[in-house]
């Protein structure tokens, strides 16, 4: 994961923080930055580019699905994960809905845990490395005097509409664009996809 932003993991019960900064700190380069209350939270968010959020579902002043609609407010593409140990599945459904990467009862196994977050670090590499990927391939195509200045604002026109495609698809569908990119890839298609 890009080590600029921060992990945010918020709970109101302190073995849990313990517990979660244990397992995912080895993991990340990222600071990892702990709060106990929504209102020490909401502060974290406001001052700070997050990577990886989370999040307990039931907090004392406030909830997991709102401290998320904060978060995704500044970048819908960060990943929350939800934990509760109030779980249903509506309350699971309703969370991925509104954009969460996963939904974990309580207790949990460390290794779930350990397991989500290898799985989105590897996805952020993977992603990081795409782009860097396109942007030396698009430098070396766009350098060339083949293509003419119309043909290259159609391509990057494409590109981008891709980009708005994937956004649509996912809030029709009620995931985030990060989970819709992990299915996309998982099922084998890609945007040469016919």
């Amino acid at each position: 994961m890009n080590s600029e932003g921060i992990v945010l993991i918020v709970d109101d019960d302190n073995r849990i923080i313990t517990l979660l900064e244990e397992i995912i700190t080895p993991m990340v380069e990222e600071k990892v930055v702990c709060a106990s209350s929504g209102k020490e939270a909401k502060d974290i968010i406001a001052k700070n580019r997050l990577n990886l959020a989370i999040l307990d579902y039931r907090l004392p002043d406030t909830d997991g699905i709102e401290l998320m609609k904060l978060i995704k407010e500044k970048d819908e593409e960060i990943p929350v994960i939800i934990i509760t140990g109030f779980g249903s599945i509506e309350t699971g459904v309703e969370a991925i809905k509104k954009g969460a990467y996963d939904y974990i009862l309580k207790p949990f196994h460390p290794e779930k845990i350990h397991a989500l977050v290898r799985r989105l670090v590897s996805y952020r590499e993977m992603e990081k490395e795409n782009r860097s990927l396109r942007n030396e391939l698009e430098s070396k195509f766009f350098r060339t005097n083949s293509l003419k200045e119309h043909e290259k604002a159609l391509i990057r026109k494409v590109l981008a509409e891709c980009d708005n495609n994937i956004k649509k698809a996912s809030k029709e569908l009620g995931i985030s664009p990060l989970v819709l990119n992990l299915k996309i890839r998982k099922l084998g298609l890609t945007r040469a996809s016919k």
